[in-house]
């Protein structure tokens, strides 16, 4: 069922000279084709129809495509709320200046993304075709919109390219007051995101639902008002593929249907069919992402966006808002985010009490390409160091907001895929000559072989040349260690102390207060390996140094053997194990001689049996917290991962807010909003309105109105009931209206012998003329206009037509207008018909809602009202003086008003 409501929307054509514009806009209003050009300077249309089962009525601006009115273009720029950008196929000029047009409108709109719309008409002209599809379609992924071919002649796709451009800006306006309001699907329904992540090893889905916080609060107790909102996460809504979507950078083109259709398709199952249109989806790249080239980069995520907007109706009016490559340490925070809202140190901070009035934890991430660290510092740290944090600000369910301030920086190149490839460049430098073709690593297992870009060989590889470097397992896990020690970079200059890794300023770490959980490579590399030979998955360094040891040690036939019968569990395969040994001396160095963590277990040991975790997790039972250091993948069933703090941050800025608090996000450590604030929503400050839900299982908004206990009941009950009047006396039609007025007045109104009244006599409450209540005669009579004393004029009633209307699915009724309506003298006799009149039409009465509006809905009083095309001005190109021939039928001649006659009273 179709919308009651009618929206309007300001469509703007935008193109050329001569790519068929306004023979575009003619087909869609009139389902007729102008064959002859005409130059346009400006012309307006409206027309009604049904778009997606909600009404809609389209204001569209044909534009003048020469370039002596550019002068006109940013005018209507400045009002348009979405754009048709049109080309001709045939003329490769008009294609090139689309370019311009685009990026005039943002510049206008000083806007990153608004609505449009790439269109490449006359395609019914293929034989004279001067710019491909394919050229159409890449510039519209450049541009990350929609793009559509056309032709006005045989109106192909003319009504599905106005349409589309229409569910763009729903698109953006949903998205723009989604972000500011309680509930970014419209609804006290559940609320559902999708996140997905791409990087240098893995893409993966995540995704997450939430109640409004309406919802929310009726349900919440006290301690749960002082929260966060409940993110719901289940295993089935997160999936993962391999490898990275940086993998196809050089082949953008495929990165949509040959990778990530898996992740799209995964997050349409989870999410119900009617809540996709409202579920915003984010793809945020990361290192990986930042190590391409930036032509690589920007046109792989057009790609991306090109191939969630086709595919998917998911929530996407903003790809560079939504799909991006983030900063390490917006990774990194964000990370810290998840980790704190899974641990609880942001809900129940007195049971997370570190000591010197810190309750958070730090927050240690490495994955292919790089490495985070986030962490609050204590009091006397953040102080002395108070512009290097950065300010994170969220807000609970009961609208209060909550601050941290909080440390982040991030190592690029200092993943373990990087990593490696800076210790094989290290070893081949080291070599000292460039005829060493064996290598010795003691970073592999005994007698492995593999290539230097880590393929396992079965024999030295041979070329025309003779051998190309290989290398070679020693399986010497100290002289690994010592080996890759320098690549953290210790003695780089140190600008700002204190600095870690690679002379990048740190606060100093005070352990006491700071206890760090690490993700990702942190947990693979410390758990999964040996997770079946050992049972408990908690380790400490000194056991888990001594597995590695003779792990590396042993042959690389008896390690093969060992992964053929599962020794390590199914998840160590062949290239986990080629890898294990330098992963472990990598995160072993990072974590102990970089950022200093202390060497539970590793350096004081208490024998072979000795588990200094387990030590450390009994102590946590009681304190709440892991000292000083341990590696985590899922806290109560949910997985740690940058992607669960960005929902957990968009999901805080959906919260209504006490009052006109600050909004949620981050930025530099300064009070307010500082310039480099990045919104986890919109910058404008939530609205506390929400929109009555459609689930039964959710209560509405009407429930707190009808309460008892609710404060503003019986105000509320009576401007409802006032609405309500109002809105069934505009409902009753002219006449009726006229006639309940005229019944309501006639107790207060004196009996007069005759039809005439005394200019000078005063008007009681109820008959003087108000503007909501227009003086009317009833059926049959008439009121006289006085002129000078002298002669009187009469204009008798029309006929309303306000309870008949022609209807047709899809399109409604069509006008063409841009001002004021003029009534038009017919020109034929005279007749009165029972106090009606045909002498004068009533073109300034579009659909009952006043001169000019052109909805074209109004008396029938002629064929052309009834068909709908009710009123049309002249633009400002058939106004000008001047012949030529026109492309388009002029509009009737409008004669000179005869006088008018003098009524007669018998």
């Amino acid at each position: 069922m179709a919308s009651k409501f009618l929206r309007e929307y300001k469509l703007v054509v935008v193109g050329g000279g001569g790519v068929g514009k306004s023979c575009l806009t003619i087909q869609l209003i009139q389902s007729h084709f102008v064959d002859e050009y005409d130059p346009t300077i400006e012309d307006s249309y409206r027309k009604q129809c049904v778009i997606d089962d909600e009404v809609a009525l389209l204001d569209v601006l044909d534009t003048a495509g020469q370039e002596e009115y550019s002068a006109m273009r940013e005018q209507y720029m400045r009002t348009g709320e979405g754009f048709l950008l049109v080309y001709s196929i045939t003329s490769r000029q008009s294609f090139e200046e689309i370019m311009t047009f685009q990026q005039q409108i943002l510049r206008v709109k000083d806007k990153d993304y608004f609505p449009i719309i790439i269109v490449g008409n006359k395609c019914d002209l293929d034989s004279e075709r001067q710019v491909t599809k394919q050229e159409g379609e890449a510039l519209a992924r450049k541009f990350g919109c929609k793009f559509i071919e056309t032709s006005a002649k045989s109106r192909t796709n003319v009504d599905n390219a106005f349409f589309d451009i229409v569910r763009e800006i729903r698109r953006y306006n949903k998205e723009m007051s989604s972000y500011p309001s309680g509930v970014p699907s419209g609804s006290n329904g559940p609320q559902h995101k999708m996140e997905m992540g791409g990087g240098d090893s893995s893409a993966g889905c995540c995704g997450g639902r939430w109640l409004d916080s309406t919802t929310a609060r009726k349900e919440a107790n006290a301690k749960e008002l002082e929260s966060l909102p409940v993110i719901k996460t289940e295993k089935k809504w997160t999936k993962k593929i391999h490898p990275g979507v940086s993998t196809f950078g050089d082949k953008p083109e495929l990165v949509g249907p040959g990778h990530l259709k898996p992740l799209f398709d995964h997050a349409l199952n989870i999410v119900p069919k009617d809540a996709v249109a409202d579920t915003p989806i984010f793809l945020l790249a990361t290192a990986g992402m930042r190590l391409l080239p930036g032509f690589q980069r920007k046109e792989l995520l057009a790609q991306i966006c090109s191939y969630a907007r086709s595919n998917t109706k998911f929530l996407l009016p903003n790809c560079d808002l939504h799909i991006q490559v983030i900063p390490g340490e917006t990774e990194g925070l964000y990370g810290w985010i998840a980790a704190n809202y899974l641990l609880g140190g942001f809900d129940s901070p007195e049971q997370h009490a570190h000591g010197k009035g810190h309750h958070t934890y730090g927050f240690l991430d490495m994955g292919g390409a790089s490495a985070q660290i986030a962490f609050a510092p204590n009091a006397t740290e953040a102080e002395r160091h108070a512009e290097d944090l950065k300010l994170l600000r969220m807000r609970m369910l009961n609208g209060a907001a909550t601050e941290y301030k909080v440390f982040v920086t991030t190592w690029l190149g200092f993943g373990v895929n990087e990593a490696r490839k800076r210790y094989v460049t290290a070893l081949l430098e080291a070599s000292g000559s460039p005829d060493t073709t064996e290598l010795p690593d003691p970073c592999l297992p005994v007698g492995l072989t593999i290539s230097t870009k880590g393929d396992v060989l079965l024999a030295p590889p041979k070329t025309i040349e003779g051998h190309e470097p290989y290398l070679i397992g020693t399986g010497k896990f100290d002289e690994c260690l010592s080996q890759t020690y320098p690549l953290l970079d210790k003695d780089a200059p140190c600008e700002d102390e204190p600095c870690l890794l690679h002379g990048v300023h740190v606060p100093a770490i005070d352990f006491d207060v700071n206890h760090f959980v690490g993700v990702s490579e942190y947990w693979h590399t410390t758990h999964e390996v040996f997770e079946m030979a050992h049972k408990d998955k908690a380790y400490d360094f000194n056991n888990y140094q001594t597995r590695v040891k003779k792990f590396c040690s042993q042959d690389w036939r008896s390690i093969s053997e060992g992964l053929a019968t599962h020794e390590w569990g199914k998840k160590v395969d062949e290239a986990t194990a080629v890898e294990v040994c330098f992963k472990a001396s990598w995160l072993i160095n990072v974590l102990h001689d970089g950022i200093g963590i202390p060497r539970i277990g590793l350096e004081s040991t208490k024998g072979d049996g000795y588990n200094g975790t387990k030590e450390v997790l009994s102590h946590a039972k009681e304190k709440g917290f892991l000292d000083p250091f341990q590696a985590v993948d899922k806290i109560d069933d949910t997985e740690v991962s940058w992607t669960l703090g960005k929902m957990v941050l968009y999901a805080a800025s959906q919260v209504q807010p006490l009052d006109d608090t600050l909004p949620v996000g981050f930025g530099s450590n300064v009070a307010g909003i500082p310039p480099d604030f990045q919104y986890a929503g919109s910058k404008s400050t939530p609205s506390p309105a929400a929109k009555p839900s459609t689930n039964p299982n959710t209560s509405d908004q009407h429930d707190s109105l009808f309460s008892p206990s609710f404060p503003r009941r019986i105000p509320g009950l009576l401007l409802f009931l006032l609405i309500l009047s109002i809105a069934l006396f505009l409902l009753l039609g002219r006449d009726r209206r006229a006639r309940l007025y005229h019944k309501l007045a006639s107790p207060f109104h004196p009996k007069h012998p005759g039809p005439t009244r005394s200019p000078n006599k005063r008007r009681t409450l109820f008959t003087a003329k108000l503007p909501c209540f227009p003086s009317r005669s009833g059926p049959g009579t008439y009121e006289r206009l006085l002129e000078d004393g002298g002669a009187e004029f009469e204009l008798a009633d029309a006929d309303s037509d306000n309870d008949h209307s022609d209807e047709s699915s899809g399109s409604l009724h069509a006008g063409r207008t841009s001002g004021w309506a003029t009534p038009r003298i017919n020109v034929g006799p005279y007749e009165h018909h029972g106090g009606g009149s045909d002498f004068f039409d009533n073109a300034g009465m579009g659909m009952g809602q006043g001169v000019g509006l052109g909805l074209g809905i109004g008396p029938v009083g002629n064929a052309m009202e009834r068909s709908g095309l009710l009123a049309r001005t002249e633009s400002k190109e058939r106004l000008a003086p001047g012949g030529g021939r026109r492309s388009r039928p002029g509009s009737p001649v409008r004669f000179k008003s005869p006088a008018m006659a003098a009524v007669v009273e018998d």
